[in-house]
């Protein structure tokens, strides 16, 4: 708008100098009058478009100073620059100060294959519930016998209670890791198993291990079990003799009492010269016989029934028995 009456203006103004030029001329005729005429509207135009130029220039003027005008000078310019250049240096630094992330250190594994489990009831000295791999057991501990405290059919024995508060308190609750012998089972489906508070360091530990880490041999060193194998569960039954025998001598424990009697196991161990009079049972009325190495039994006159070496036999009063202990019947 504001050039558009500027060109009115500029227009009117070139007309009113041709009119006039032309009113002087023609002043003594009667054209005079007709070019005043158009010089005074050509007056007004230019009047107008003046006054219209003067008001669109103050709005402008008047919009333009109500936004800041920011000056740029070079320093500003070259700071901007700088400051481009920066940054990816700045993102370079922030990087390095990163703090490190924690590494987490992961406990060497141990070399055996106990199982670990979780106590969650003491029944007696010997007995325990726990709950493994999302199932809860019944184990009877190995190669030992504490005095009885719930049998249905026997009275309290003497240091029984001991005995079981001692289990509550050394095993309620706790993390234990479970050895198998041979058997996986007893006759009454009890887990068959060795204690350890903690993980040993191999599948064959030592005998100090064994002494300070197990809770079976712990029972019978501290005077709260006997030691009592049954067979074929017999890995420790001369390190757990060996241990009462001293326990019997310091008076430890149950070995306070003077009527108490050591329990026999159900088949000792055999010594060398039992070892040299061994010889194979050939009758078909024999005891049921298992095999240590194979995990099979046989029954009298099985093909095998004979053939199986001093070292490595077992024997059974029944089929049942030899499977209650892990074993398996051979095909002839």
């Amino acid at each position: 708008m504001f050039v558009f009456l500027s060109f009115v203006f500029f227009i009117s103004f070139i007309s009113l100098i041709v009119f006039g030029v032309l009113t002087i001329k023609n002043r003594k005729n009667d054209k005079k009058k007709k070019y005043s005429k158009n010089c005074k509207i050509l007056i007004g135009v230019i009047i107008l478009s003046f006054i219209g130029c003067g008001v669109f220039a103050s709005e402008s003027t008047t919009k333009n100073s109500s936004k800041p005008v920011e000056v740029k000078t070079k320093k500003d310019e070259s700071k901007k620059i700088n400051t481009r250049k920066d940054e990816p240096k700045k993102v370079e630094h922030e990087k390095k100060v990163e703090p490190k992330k924690e590494i987490k250190k992961v406990e060497p594994t141990t070399n055996n294959t106990f199982d670990e489990a979780k106590v969650i009831r003491v029944v007696d000295g010997d007995t325990i519930h726990v709950l493994f791999n999302g199932q809860k057991y019944k184990i009877r501990m190995i190669g030992v016998d504490t005095p009885e405290t719930v049998h249905p059919n026997k009275p309290v024995e003497y240091y029984g209670k001991e005995a079981s508060n001692f289990t509550k308190k050394s095993l309620s609750n706790k993390t234990v890791y479970l050895q198998k012998d041979v058997s996986e089972t007893d006759k009454y489906g009890r887990l068959l198993r060795y204690i350890w508070l903690s993980r040993p360091s191999s599948n064959e530990p030592s005998e100090e291990e064994i002494i300070n880490n197990m809770y079976n041999a712990i029972l019978v060193k501290e005077g709260y079990a006997q030691a009592y194998t049954y067979q074929p569960d017999s890995k420790y039954s001369n390190l757990f003799t060996r241990l009462q025998r001293d326990a019997r001598e310091h008076n430890t424990g149950l070995w306070a009492n003077e009527n108490i009697e050591p329990k026999q196991s159900t088949q000792p161990a055999k010594t060398e010269s039992s070892r040299r009079e061994y010889t194979a049972d050939t009758t078909e009325n024999g005891k049921i016989k298992g095999n240590r190495n194979s995990m099979k039994y046989h029954v009298p006159g099985g093909r095998s029934y004979n053939k199986i070496s001093e070292n490595n036999v077992v024997y059974f009063d029944t089929e049942q028995e030899a499977i209650d202990a892990g074993y398996i019947r051979a095909e002839r």
